[in-house]
């Protein structure tokens, strides 16, 4: 069934389809490769922010309670780091050869591993912080409506009047597209959509 309406997912921020029969956004952020269907969006199937912020403002606090424990570290906190892809404590650190790892000592090591946990956090911070301004800006606003788009398309025996064209209707703010019908040919395509 074809989706009348699109929503703000509550936790990646994007605009998704709305189920027509449950009003939940619906499953995205997942892949298919090797024909296997692979992850989702943890806000699929819950209302769009339109709606409802319940689950947005609960990740929110999560967040930020994560971030205060982040930023809380000091070095003495840090028992291990990543050398050779595997977190190290000091003793094993010292029996890595010097030409493999990036420090001469284990507490340079750790100063350096404390300032990405911290900038790491910040970042999360910065997140937050545009979460919640988008959250304010979008909650209890109206739905998108989807509108019904007509797909056009028109062929061209050569690529200097299939580019005249294109021009045209970018000049009407019209976004078309040129591709060649095939490689062993010379007929042009121009795509466009027109919102009926």
């Amino acid at each position: 069934m074809t989706h009348t309406h699109k929503g703000t997912c509550q936790l990646c921020g994007r605009i998704q389809a709305v189920n027509n029969k449950t009003g939940e956004i619906a499953k995205h952020g997942y892949t298919v490769d090797y024909g296997f269907f692979s992850g989702t969006c943890r806000g699929s199937g819950y209302l769009p922010l339109q709606q409802d912020r319940a689950e947005l403002d609960s990740q929110i606090k999560s967040w930020e309670e994560f971030t205060a424990n982040q930023l809380a570290l000091t070095v003495a906190d840090i028992k291990s780091v990543p050398v050779l892809k595997r977190l190290m404590t000091a003793e094993e650190f010292v029996l890595v050869p010097k030409h493999q790892r990036y420090f001469a000592t284990f507490a340079e090591a750790a100063e350096y591993y404390l300032h990405n946990i911290h900038a790491r956090a910040q970042g999360l911070i910065n997140h937050v912080a545009d979460m919640k301004k988008m959250a304010d800006k979008v909650f209890g606003a109206d739905l998108y409506s989807v509108q019904e788009e007509v797909k056009e398309v028109r062929e061209f025996q050569s690529y200097a009047d299939a580019y005249a064209f294109f021009l045209e209707l970018k000049n009407k703010g019209i976004k078309p597209s040129i591709r060649r019908l095939s490689p062993y040919s010379n007929v042009q395509r121009v795509f466009w959509k027109e919102v009926a």
